[in-house]
């Protein structure tokens, strides 16, 4: 568990715009914070945000998912607040790719280790929110993937930024892959 460690006094106010800054700053550290433990470049590390709800046998479906199989995935998702689809062929059963510049939601990532790296040198620099930083950045080095339907649902009231709270329409608690 990562918990930002700038305190909170003089920050922008919960549920203002200026807040997306306060917020791109604490992914930054904890992207950092992710490189900081051992690992290799290839494996993948999930990223959870707070007030998710989870399917009952996430592990076991992402486990399964044949999406991350894919070399040329850097960047996956389990939640989908109505992402647009990029048209690619040949996504993986479950799995659609979703077009970089429509992408948002940060619920539910899963990034390479070695993507990390390339989007923490160049995080400053990126624009938008975490997830839309991440997209812009790792996006052109292929498909990103997201499960279909989300294994996650963001339970949130409001947002910490002031944007509406992104919803997951395709989450199914009780969904299971067919035989």
């Amino acid at each position: 568990m990562f918990v930002d460690p700038q305190p909170e006094a003089g920050a922008p106010v919960w549920g203002e715009v200026a807040r997306v800054g306060r917020v791109g700053a604490a992914y930054g550290a904890l992207l950092r914070a992710v490189l900081a433990e051992p690992g290799a470049d290839g494996d993948w590390v999930l990223l959870l945000e707070d007030d998710v709800d989870f399917h009952p046998r996430l592990a076991a479906h992402v486990r399964a998912w044949r999406a991350l199989e894919d070399d040329r995935c850097a960047m996956a998702s389990l939640f989908n607040p109505s992402l647009q689809p990029d048209g690619r062929p040949g996504a993986p059963p479950n799995t659609f790719g979703a077009r970089p510049a429509s992408f948002l939601g940060a619920q539910a990532l899963l990034l390479h280790r070695g993507a990390i790296r390339r989007a923490v040198a160049e995080w400053d620099g990126l624009s938008g929110g975490t997830s839309q930083r991440l997209a812009r950045r790792l996006g052109g080095e292929g498909p990103i993937w997201v499960h279909r339907p989300s294994l996650v649902q963001h339970v949130a009231p409001d947002s910490c930024w002031g944007a509406r709270v992104q919803r997951a329409l395709d989450f199914d608690p009780a969904w299971g892959p067919s035989p």
